[in-house]
């Protein structure tokens, strides 16, 4: 499995938050999810940084 490009991730977020019809349900099962896969939770706030990282000067 490759990794996902930036602009994949966008189109996800943009279909996932602004685009869906059933956006409540679908945060509320993000913050669910997360929060019953501490694992998954800590690779996401791991990208996050190193994305942070990448853009501070």
């Amino acid at each position: 499995m490759r990794p996902m490009t930036d602009l994949e991730i966008r189109v996800i977020i943009f279909n996932g938050i602004i685009a869906g019809n059933d956006t409540t349900d679908t945060i509320s099962f993000i913050v669910y999810y997360l929060a019953n896969y501490p694992d998954v939770k800590k690779k996401i706030w791991n990208e996050i940084d190193r994305i942070f990282k990448m853009t501070r000067h």
